[in-house]
């Protein structure tokens, strides 16, 4: 899909998953879809695909004392 909109000229942005570990809604969160989200985040950030990425895990204000630095405030 990239690729097809590059064809027509357009410029394509990725934005990174925030963390969600801490989310009110119980059994949401796991070890295993923090993985894939880290995994994915990885491949938006190093990919050559996008024109530029907005790195909304960065703009979070994360809990500094949350397992991994991934609990939101």
């Amino acid at each position: 899909m990239i690729e097809r909109a590059h064809e027509k000229g357009l410029k394509i942005f990725g934005a990174t998953l925030t963390p969600f570990e801490g989310t009110p809604f119980p059994g949401y969160f796991t070890p295993e879809k923090e993985a894939r989200r880290k995994a994915v985040n990885e491949w938006i950030r190093t990919g050559k695909g996008f024109d530029g990425v907005i790195d909304s895990t960065r703009q979070c204000v994360i809990e500094p004392s949350g397992p991994d630095a991934g609990g939101l405030r």
